[in-house]
């Protein structure tokens, strides 16, 4: 399965560790990292064999099985519109479309949302306040 992982800060950086450790053959583009930065990334997650897209002309003449986007919300109109009906989707958190428009503009493809906070530093210190709080 060929991955292409958009953005490749933290979430980025665990969804590429993620989709590898599953044996995919894992791609990255992010256009705010140097190449060099990302490969440094790489290595130390052990994805030393994986590839850096740095044009993205390149983005059109590759094919990916799924598409990961990693990026923060306000790009999300511009992915889905590039991948819909491409490759399977996954979204990170917020979705950050109308969920009409994004219907609407969806070819068929396989999407999906993750919105986890549970492990966010501030999520769990509010949850770690209620007893305090006598909630």
């Amino acid at each position: 399965m060929n991955v292409l992982v958009v953005g490749f800060g933290s979430q980025g950086r665990r969804d590429a560790a993620n989709a590898k450790a599953l044996g995919a053959s894992v791609s990255v583009f992010d256009t705010g990292l140097t190449e060099a930065q990302i490969r440094s990334v790489f290595s130390s997650a052990r994805l030393v064999n994986d590839d850096v897209i740095r044009e993205e002309t390149d983005l059109q003449t590759t094919r990916f099985d799924a598409v990961i986007d990693a990026t923060p919300a306000k790009n999300r109109a511009t992915f889905i519109e590039r991948w819909s009906g491409r490759a399977a989707m996954f979204l990170e958190k917020p979705l950050g479309v109308d969920a009409t428009a994004f219907a609407a503009q969806t070819k068929p493809s396989l999407v999906r949302v993750g919105y986890n906070l549970r492990f966010h530093p501030g999520y769990r210190y509010v949850l770690e306040s209620l007893p305090r709080l006598g909630v």
